[in-house]
């Protein structure tokens, strides 16, 4: 049976050290990249293919996909990659057991305000991040697996 690890969310998807250190750290055999640009772009597959360390299988999915992916395939122990909390929002109603979220790199973008050094969030974000605090998801900010981890549900506090 399939169990996904940790979910993370980061604007780069797997970029430089993310997916060593964070298999390293989960105990994951397999890094999934679900997003529907990345599905359908071989070259941009391949350079990610770069990130994942030997021995670690990688596999791309569109969103929609990765319930697909995940009902199909037997035995993996999953880092699962997104790039924005929209797709984490398909994926966590899709109910396939993700019980932990880690928000590693959230670009500063237009409409977008800094949380942290490494998070920068819209309303939607809020919205979306509340929502799957609500169905008992632990979120959290960790860029990488030896820093503070903390808890998203202080920013939640201090919205309210």
């Amino acid at each position: 049976m399939n169990k996904i690890l940790l979910t993370r969310v980061d604007s780069r998807l797997s970029h430089g050290k993310v997916a060593d250190l964070w298999t390293k750290h989960t105990g994951a055999d397999t890094v999934v990249i679900a997003n529907d640009k990345i599905n359908v772009d071989s070259f941009s597959k391949n350079l990610m293919d770069l990130t994942i360390p030997f021995g670690i299988n990688s596999a791309y999915t569109s969103v929609d996909g990765f319930k697909d992916y995940f009902e199909n395939t037997k035995n993996k122990n999953i880092l699962l990659i997104v790039q924005n909390t929209e797709d984490l929002k398909k994926i966590v109603d899709m109910n396939l057991g993700i019980d932990k979220v880690d928000l590693g790199i959230m670009h500063l973008t237009y409409g977008k305000k800094s949380l942290t050094d490494e998070i920068a969030v819209d309303e939607d974000d809020l919205e979306i991040l509340s929502y799957i605090v609500d169905k008992d998801i632990d979120v959290f900010i960790q860029p990488w697996p030896n820093s503070a981890c903390v808890d998203f549900k202080k920013f939640i506090e201090i919205k309210a």
